[in-house]
């Protein structure tokens, strides 16, 4: 059994890789839910600790671009409203599903997270597309309320269909609609009981830092070379987890 003081520090340095990428990329919570899950703690657990975790990330990644949150706000108000309200709708969703059923979903869950990668880029989005886009974020809400992981990667896969909007305006909106939207559920699960405190601070210390820094280099990713890191990373996590609640 690992020694509590190496799982702190284990968790804490998973919370450093995902908040580089969180920060820089989005999506690298597809890589701490399936190692809370290995080192013990319960798949809904594991996801509501997550989720507590690495939120903050993404507020740290905007420490060194604070300027540019307002106009962000302003310009996604609608997605951010829809996506908040997703989000809520989505925390309580989990928490009334009874665990055994939620194992079994969660190898698709995560399958859709990685594949959302793969939606081609437009483009230019028409006025229809726009209101697509909001309805679309309103999905991605109630499934990061409910799961979680992977959520940065479907905003930025959303976002990132209209090509006039480059790499880092992307990133940087990324972070401040999943920063905003994950409020609603991560206090639900603040007080559900569900959250173990030690990992969730472990996670906290390392992706606050991590995405500090990640948000500092987010112009020397392309957007084809953190697309397929995360790919992997989230198609690897949803064969495991197919073999662990499927076939084992």
């Amino acid at each position: 059994m690992m020694a509590p003081v190496i799982k702190f520090l284990l968790v804490a340095l998973v919370g450093l890789f995902v908040g580089i990428f969180n920060g820089a990329a989005g999506g690298a919570s597809v890589f701490s839910f399936p190692v809370l899950v290995a080192i013990g703690l319960n798949p809904i657990t594991a996801v509501v600790t997550s989720a507590v975790g690495v939120s903050p990330a993404n507020i740290f990644a905007l420490a060194s671009k604070r300027h540019e949150v307002q106009p962000i706000i302003r310009e996604h108000a609608k997605i951010l409203v829809a996506c908040s309200v997703g989000a809520l709708l989505g925390a309580i969703a989990l928490i009334a599903v009874p665990e055994e059923n939620f194992k079994r979903l969660v190898p698709f869950l995560l399958l859709i997270a990685s594949c959302s990668l793969l939606i081609k880029v437009a483009p230019a989005l028409t006025a229809l597309e726009r209101r697509i886009e909001v309805s679309l974020m309103l999905a991605i809400g109630i499934y990061c309320g409910y799961f979680g992981p992977g959520q940065g990667v479907m905003v930025i896969a959303v976002l990132a269909r209209d090509a006039g909007r480059s790499v880092a305006a992307v990133n940087i909106s990324k972070n401040v609609i999943v920063g905003i939207s994950n409020i609603p559920s991560v206090c639900i699960f603040a007080f559900s009981g569900l959250v173990d405190w030690v990992l969730a601070a472990a996670l906290l210390v390392g992706s606050g830092a991590g995405g500090y820094f990640g948000g500092r280099i987010t112009n020397r990713f392309s957007r084809s070379t953190y697309k397929w890191i995360i790919f992997g990373v989230g198609l690897t996590s949803t064969f495991w987890f197919f073999y662990k609640y499927w076939i084992k």
